[in-house]
């Protein structure tokens, strides 16, 4: 077949409308504050959700850390992003991941401040991002994503 023929056969490629309910590509975060996760959990399971906290403890064994914002908070599975990772007790980060259920909690056993907080029990983030939030302003952080929320 010549070159003539080919390009005479040839059919632009016709973009295809997206049919609704049909994911293309990652699934896009849900802003959240660790408040509501802890009012409605089973609402975020299985959910990608990103958060802000203050991380308080870390326990390298089970490659986790705990994080909280106002009252509540959530461990935090860093497995997949451990050999990447530089932060303190004490960091305020963000961090984008997958709200799963778990049978057990780790954070009675392993955390020291885990008493201080309303932990979301039988639930853990695993984190497929994180990273510092530097010198967040909290308070107003907190007051845009309530804002956002409510729109």
């Amino acid at each position: 077949m010549s070159l003539t023929n080919i390009l005479k056969s040839y059919k632009p490629l016709r973009l295809r409308v997206m049919q609704e309910g049909v994911h293309h590509g990652p699934l896009a975060s849900t802003i959240a504050l660790l408040s509501d996760i802890h009012s409605n959990a089973s609402f975020f399971s299985g959910k990608k959700v990103r958060l802000l906290g203050c991380i308080s403890d870390y326990d390298p064994i089970s490659a986790r850390v705990l994080i909280f914002h106002s009252t509540c908070a959530i461990e935090v599975d860093i497995s997949l992003l451990i050999s990447n990772l530089r932060f303190n007790i004490g960091d305020w980060v963000f961090v984008i991941g997958i709200i799963d259920q778990v049978s057990i909690n780790m954070s009675l056993e392993h955390f020291s401040h885990s008493k201080y907080f309303r932990i979301i029990e039988g639930y853990v983030l695993r984190a497929i991002i994180f990273w510092n939030a530097g010198n967040i302003d909290v308070d107003k952080y907190e007051k845009v994503v309530k804002k956002r929320l409510k729109s």
